[in-house]
């Protein structure tokens, strides 16, 4: 088991955003959280990483946790591609290479992170947590701006990659999530029943 999260309870302020969840992700799953907006997927993902402390319940974790955020654009900092990706292995440009052409960006090594397009940056971004190789991924709503083709090259690398580590993907696409989970769980599954 890579994740388990019991009885978690988290507030912003005093506005209660996760109750009482609980969660689990085993070694080599794909889990898709899905649920409506201000439903608490972004918060409980958080949660899973380590990213905030719950108020009461435990999340018990085995690894390194890679958190990837929605905006991940706002992050970068790296005047070339291969170098802001490397920031998560100690500068090493060629696992960073290695990262970018398994993303699709191999040739984008020395561009500049801020000239790629939306939805190149998204990959960079990927790119960015893939190479540190975590024992717990968490994209959190990694379809966003991609295309069609992206789309179904993402859930194929990461359908390739799930055997070595527990992945958690909050997403509103469910498209993506019925074709790249194992399981999907939502936050609000009274709501969801009601939709089907």
């Amino acid at each position: 088991m890579n994740i388990r999260i019991s009885n978690l309870t988290f507030a912003y302020h005093a506005t209660p955003v996760v109750q009482r969840a609980s969660l689990r992700v085993g070694r080599g799953e794909i889990v898709a959280l899905v649920g409506p907006n201000g439903s608490g997927k972004t918060t409980l993902a958080k949660l899973a990483t380590g990213l905030l402390e719950p108020q009461s319940g435990s999340v018990a974790r085995e690894g390194r946790a890679c958190y990837l955020s929605q905006d991940p654009g706002r992050y970068l900092v790296k005047e070339r591609a291969d170098e802001e990706v490397a920031l998560a292995v100690g500068g090493d440009l060629v696992r960073a290479g290695a990262a970018l052409a398994q993303v699709g960006l191999a040739g984008f090594e020395d561009r500049h992170p801020r000239d790629l397009s939306s939805g190149e940056r998204e990959r960079l971004a990927l790119a960015a947590v893939l190479v540190a190789e975590p024992d717990l991924l968490v994209l959190d709503e990694p379809t966003r701006g991609v295309d069609p083709p992206r789309k179904d090259e993402l859930a194929a690398l990461l359908r390739d990659q799930s055997p070595g580590r527990a992945t958690l993907v909050v997403t509103n696409d469910l498209v993506f999530a019925s074709e790249v989970a194992d399981r999907v769980v939502s936050t609000a599954p009274e709501r969801e029943r009601a939709l089907a």
